[in-house]
């Protein structure tokens, strides 16, 4: 009897190996014990008065959690499900229910055809086919969506009725953005979910796979799995799971669905970053034609409130739509710290300013205004690494507490006094999750199986030991993402293959925030692969020197360079192609290479030379407008599907000496046509001008992707 988590522990005492663990924890021991023996002689007295003790009676002590029925009996051999269907119908009060709508999700699947099926319990109500529901997805965007089909499943047949009541279980189709524990109509929102997966593993596919091709399928198992979550870093699929368990089931479903043997490598804890001070940053976007500036306040908040986001610019500094854009903008991706590149958590970050130009302003020049605002922000902060902690409760043979005591403290954990009954000892503490990952397993071995470890997780604190963590990451902050580690080197290559000075302020960057899991699709359909490349070439008119991401053909030797490799490519009249390519991060590279300088130093410091890189910038050539420069480009653009359209868009083209090399359309969908277009060579400026022009067209719904191409 009485309230309490697990239902085989007794109110009152501990039994060996039964873990009895208090719901109230507030009320003493000797209270429960009165409010116990008041209740026994209650029912007693009812009994010997009245020969029976009445349904009513032991519906309102099962209602109110100080009766427990306890049945015996196998679901899967069918034994006892009529007794406990029977219990349930005699003592269970019957639920009445809102005449107002309501309904809770409780699972994503899919049919044999592939259609997704919402599973809900209608709470409050009832549902019709065509009925249309505003709900919020998992992004907290609005979404308006009709109902198509509801479903009664018996095995794998089901019936389509007209209607559901509440208190139904019922699969509807139709719903595209659900999500399992969602709340529908009236029903309140749910408690967050009490477990969360710390650890991150990376997913290898079999020879021949596509990670961009897997990522969609993978990701409906994301949706059916509340505690799966799927990450997309670089060209590669990272899976965030709970333990052992959980990963031998991915796993399995993977191979059951798609038939793909996956295997999970480098486990890693999911670490996340937070700011310590208050700061401001500002993000500022310019290129030809467009113009945005974006002023934001970076706050901390407390360990577990996650991300919120405000405004408070006036309306007639910048438009109410912009405002809405750019708060979009910040939740629309995972912002990632400056420390480890760790997600951002517990802070509030607030729209202090916005700048837009009349005539050049687009909406997605926020986009990047926006980004390099938080980023600019987290650079001038001091950051905070976070890791997860457990609520650990450690229950040992009283011998072997020392034991235990020292592992946790060892593990930088924090332990309470224990406590002790009969020959066994519990301890109680909060330990961080990197250290006490198979720690059961320990347990169970120099226990020989009579030791047992609780692991609830606790949230996210400041981690142990950050700098170990840190280091080892070898993150850095301001590479590669927007382009600015490449522009630099590309910068003293040029330099020095030309002998001309060039700086980084003169080198065109453009980072891959802009690239979607869409282009690489397109780019892999295409027999492409998307690079960040750094390119300079002397010509005529001076040295091109530019930063950008390219498609790149599957066959080039740069296709190949992944991880934390790097690559030289060069082309010259008399070697021909040539590439040279090694690890550019991680501990033994960097080391060697700062070890090569130091030699390098000391070499010439004992013999008085001034170095061996014959290193002269004795010319003075100029260096090209990136407009100046002859590229290829990839166009994805979204235009009205009507007659014409594509006539009057290669019109456009032409007049501005476009030439087009492919043109293809994907699809169609509600009246809007996605084309894919690839360019022949073309003066970049002329292929601005023309997608200027492009942009005011009406027939143009939206420009999604452009990039540039390998090849002139």
């Amino acid at each position: 009897m009485g309230q309490k988590v697990n239902p085989h522990g007794l109110r009152v005492g501990v039994i060996k190996d039964w873990d009895s663990r208090w719901y109230a924890s507030d009320e003493k021991v000797g209270d429960l014990i009165v409010e116990d023996q008041k209740m026994i002689r209650s029912l007693l007295e009812s009994y010997l008065e009245t020969g029976t003790v009445t349904v009513g009676n032991l519906r309102g002590l099962i209602a109110g959690r100080k009766l427990f029925p306890c049945c015996f009996g196998s679901a899967l051999k069918l034994e006892g499900v009529d007794k406990l269907l029977e219990i349930l119908d005699r003592y269970a009060p019957e639920r009445e229910y809102s005449p107002e709508f309501a309904a809770r999700v409780y699972k994503i699947s899919r049919d044999a055809q592939g259609n997704r099926l919402t599973w809900l319990k209608v709470t409050g109500g009832s549902l019709r086919p065509r009925t249309q529901l505003s709900y919020l997805n998992a992004k907290g965007d609005p979404v308006q969506e009709k109902i198509v089909q509801l479903r009664l499943y018996s095995g794998e047949k089901f019936t389509a009725p007209e209607e559901i009541p509440a208190g139904t279980l019922a699969a509807v189709t139709g719903l595209t953005q659900t999500w399992a524990g969602q709340a529908l109509g009236a029903e309140p929102a749910g408690k967050p979910n009490l477990l969360e997966p710390v650890m991150t593993y990376r997913v290898a596919l079999p020879a021949g796979a596509d990670p961009a091709v897997v990522l969609p399928k993978l990701r409906q198992l994301e949706e059916e799995e509340p505690q799966l979550h799927l990450l997309w870093e670089g060209d590669q699929i990272h899976v965030q799971i709970m333990g052992k368990v959980q990963l031998e089931i991915f796993r399995a479903l993977v191979k059951e669905r798609f038939s793909l043997d996956v295997t999970l490598e480098d486990p890693r804890i999911f670490y996340k970053e937070t700011i310590a001070d208050t700061v401001e940053g500002v993000g500022h976007f310019e290129p030809l034609r467009h113009y945005a500036e974006v002023h934001l306040l970076l706050e901390p908040l407390a360990r577990g409130a996650g991300l919120v986001f405000d405004t408070v610019c006036p309306t007639d500094v910048l438009d109410g739509n912009f405002q809405k854009l750019i708060l979009t903008h910040l939740g629309e991706k995972t912002h990632r710290g400056v420390l480890t590149g760790a997600p951002i958590t517990d802070m509030k970050i607030t729209l202090l300013v916005g700048k837009a130009h009349l005539k050049h302003t687009e909406g997605g020049d926020f986009r990047q205004a926006t980004y390099r605002a938080v980023r600019q922000g987290l650079m001038q902060a001091k950051s905070l690494l976070l890791e997860p902690w457990y609520d650990f409760e450690l229950t040992l043979p009283t011998e072997q507490i020392g034991r235990g005591i020292t592992d946790i403290r060892t593990m930088g954990g924090q332990v309470e006094p224990p406590e002790t009954v009969e020959n066994l000892s519990v301890l109680r503490g909060q330990v961080p999750a990197a250290e006490i990952r198979d720690y059961a397993e320990t347990v169970a071995a120099y226990t020989q199986g009579l030791g047992r470890l609780q692991l609830t997780l606790r949230g996210y604190e400041t981690c142990h030991n950050a700098e170990a963590v840190i280091a080892q990451a070898n993150y850095n902050p301001e590479a590669d993402v927007e382009g600015y580690d490449a522009g630099r080197k590309v910068a003293i290559m040029a330099s020095i293959a030309f002998n001309s000075n060039v700086t980084f302020s003169q080198v065109y960057t453009e980072g891959i925030t802009h690239i979607t899991a869409e282009d690489i699709r397109y780019a892999k359909e295409f027999g492409y692969v998307i690079k960040l490349i750094g390119m300079t070439r002397l010509t005529e008119g001076g040295v091109e020197v530019k930063v950008h991401p390219m498609l790149l053909p599957e066959q080039h030797p740069l296709s190949t360079v992944r991880d934390s490799f790097n690559a030289v490519f060069i082309h010259g009249e008399a070697c021909d192609d040539a590439m040279f390519m090694g690890r550019g991060a991680g501990q033994l590279p960097t080391a060697s290479a700062v070890m090569g300088d130091v030699i390098d130093v000391m070499r010439n410091i004992l013999h008085h030379s001034c170095g061996k890189i014959g290193y002269g910038c004795y010319r003075n050539l100029p260096v090209k407008s990136a407009e100046d420069t002859v590229s290829r480009f990839f166009l994805r653009i979204q235009v009205t599907d009507k007659p014409g359209a594509l006539a009057n868009i290669a019109g456009i083209l032409g007049n501005n000496d476009v030439s087009i090399a492919q043109v293809v359309q994907k699809r169609s969908h509600d009246g809007v046509a996605e084309l894919v277009i690839i360019t022949d060579p073309v003066r970049e400026k002329h292929f601005n001008d023309a997608l200027s022009i492009l942009k005011g067209m009406s027939v143009l719904k939206e420009v999604s992707g452009v990039i540039r191409v390998y090849g002139n």
